[in-house]
């Protein structure tokens, strides 16, 4: 299956797969980019906004820019977004680890099952229930293993 297809199914089926996780995470990433690079203009524009093109049309209108200082109102906008970005990309993360992924075959297969005599959709199982189910099988093979001796 391609990654795209997986995404695709992922985002219309329960759970969360490996690439869509990783496609959320490359567009966060971007957004971070995007706001880091309007870091400089910020910088810049909270030394001397004479020079920005927002007090060149202020100063058009017939407004007085005072020429000591600037704002610092962009640079904190720009900072509190940053902030933002890495904090939605730091839950979102968490969140995944808490739930867990499931694998796309199985988000495939959950979707394309036919539904069972109650109406319930058959599907894969969970990532909880998957974990429980590896660690019986592994308690069962120890005490095979353990028999054997």
């Amino acid at each position: 299956m391609g990654w795209m297809a997986a995404v695709a199914i992922g985002a219309i089926t329960p759970g969360l797969n490996r690439p869509t996780l990783v496609l959320v995470n490359l567009v966060l990433a971007g957004l971070f980019l995007s706001f880091a690079a309007l870091l400089p203009a910020a910088l810049r524009y909270s030394r001397d906004p004479s020079s920005s093109a927002a007090a060149a049309s202020a100063a058009s209108r017939g407004s007085a820019a005072s020429g000591s200082g600037g704002s610092s109102e962009m640079l904190h906008h720009v900072l509190f977004l940053l902030a933002l970005t890495l904090l939605l990309i730091a839950a979102l993360n968490w969140l995944a680890w808490e739930v867990g992924t499931v694998s796309p075959h199985s988000q495939a297969r959950a979707l394309l099952s036919p539904p069972t005599e109650d109406g319930a959709q058959q599907g894969a199982p969970t990532a909880r229930e998957a974990s429980s189910k590896a660690k019986k099988k592994h308690r069962a093979n120890k005490q095979r293993s353990k028999g054997r001796r």
